[in-house]
């Protein structure tokens, strides 16, 4: 199995279990695939016990922990799949794979994690160095003396190099005495510590039709002054990065910027194969803090800061689980809201439920016949008027007494002398109509017809 140099990111905390301590915890990832190849990592297990390690469980998030997160669950991230592995040698590790191969270089996903008595979720964020790095790596020159040992690596890809040689530059200005924190809004990313070109063009980018090669070529030909020779792979800490238009991000071809990218890819490496000069900023002259691409593999931090990297490196943990603490705490209050807001949204459709009942039982049509008192009538005694006779075999009160009239009339047109609902013969036998029949008389035209009729017996009398 190739393994590659281990390049570990910042990792969040998402999820915080109050009041709960528990030894077992998961530690840095480490890449063992390159971009476009089948995704290949290892997680180590930290401190776990033998029942902790025997029940411990790794799936991937569910969508609903992929969006509190902030991520997208795209169809090759659920492909993803998690091993628990114990070695002989006692140390236990996650192995980490996918079954398709992986487009984008920077893979972010959400690990949840289950044993006896306790779980936790972490996001991981992973950056793929693309196929040609190897070839790089293979190509690259032994190095000279007088360049320095290459820097021990360090969990937050921070290293501290002690310069050989300053060229001449333009006047120093003091430098900053503590890490920039990244900020954001809808249309800049101030650039802070622990910052890569290629995670702000991932985060910045409008929409996943826009490559995150696209994106980071448009924030630079948009903020040429935030990059050191007009490079990708060198971004200034401290930098503001405005957003570029939707327009001046369609201008750039992805082939083009694809190409673009693996070019000034190529020049970075070459010139840090040369002499070991480390980079300067514009402004200073002064070895400062470099953010690079995720090909690179360190950040050098300003020897005139005073301190150590690794209490840089502890503070800006600090403020990250701060913000960490403080956005749990927002995703926790939001939760409940939405809870009361559902709560009162079920009463309502229950509510509902009830009054469409309660209507349709009201205003449910009638069936045939099935309300009929009886499918006759009859005789008809002397002295009986069709009036009383309609308004007793009615089905219902919201059938009037002018449409039961027509509807008998029409069903029993022999009984009636000149076709008149006010000249009924007695002695008949009347056939009640069936329900559809009476509701397919309106009620207007049953009054127009019944006034009419009246008006015409009323003049022949």
């Amino acid at each position: 199995m190739r393994i590659m140099k281990t390049r570990v990111i910042p990792l969040v905390f998402l999820s915080l279990l109050p009041g709960l301590v528990h030894a077992l915890g998961l530690g840095p990832v480490t890449t063992q695939s390159y971009l476009g190849e089948p995704f290949s990592a290892r997680i180590e297990i930290l401190s776990a016990t033998v029942p902790e390690q025997d029940s411990l469980i790794v799936i991937l998030g569910n969508e609903a922990a992929f969006q509190r997160a902030g991520l997208e669950l795209t169809r090759e991230i659920k492909t993803i799949q998690f091993k628990v592995v114990g070695s002989e040698s006692g140390e236990s590790y996650i192995q980490v794979t996918s079954k398709d191969p992986v487009r984008e270089p920077v893979l972010s996903f959400v690990v949840e994690a289950r044993w006896i008595g306790g779980q936790m979720a972490r996001t991981y964020t992973v950056l793929l160095d693309p196929p040609f790095y190897a070839a790089v790596e293979r190509r690259k020159p032994i190095a000279r003396k007088e360049t320095p040992p290459p820097p021990t690596e360090m969990p937050a890809q921070t290293v501290t190099e002690e310069p050989q040689r300053v060229p001449p530059g333009p006047p120093t200005m003091p430098a900053q005495t503590a890490p920039v924190l990244s900020t954001t809004s809808a249309d800049q990313w101030t650039v802070g510590s622990g910052d890569t070109l290629w995670a702000i063009a991932s985060r910045m980018r409008p929409n996943a039709d826009v490559s995150t090669d696209q994106m980071m070529i448009a924030l630079l030909h948009a903020n040429p002054d935030a990059f050191l020779n007009g490079n990708i792979n060198t971004i200034k800490h401290g930098a503001i990065l405005q957003r570029p238009t939707m327009e001046e991000i369609q201008a750039i071809n992805k082939l083009e910027a694809t190409d673009q990218v693996r070019n000034q890819y190529t020049d970075w490496k070459q010139a840090q194969a040369g002499p070991g000069v480390p980079e300067t900023t514009a402004e200073t002259g002064q070895p400062g803090l470099l953010i690079l691409t995720p090909d690179s593999k360190t950040e050098s931090i300003s020897s005139d800061t005073g301190g150590t990297p690794g209490e840089h490196n502890i503070d800006s943990l600090k403020k990250e689980l701060a913000m960490t603490a403080e956005s749990i705490e927002s995703y926790r209050t939001e939760n409940t809201e939405l809870e009361a807001r559902l709560s009162a949204a079920e009463a309502r459709i229950e509510d509902l439920k009830a009054e469409l009942k309660k209507g349709l039982e009201v205003n449910a049509p009638l069936p045939v016949q099935a309300e009929a008192k009886t499918d006759q009538y009859g005789p008809v005694a002397a002295g009986a008027t069709l009036w009383m006779i309609a308004n007793q075999l009615r089905p219902d009160v919201s059938i009037s007494v002018n449409q039961m009239m027509l509807a008998l009339l029409r069903a029993n047109p022999e009984a009636f002398i000149n076709g008149n609902i006010n000249r009924l013969k007695s002695g008949v036998i009347l056939h009640v109509p069936a329900g559809q029949d009476i509701l397919s008389i309106s009620k207007e035209a049953a009054a127009a017809e019944v006034s009419a009729q009246y008006t015409e017996w009323k003049r022949r009398r």
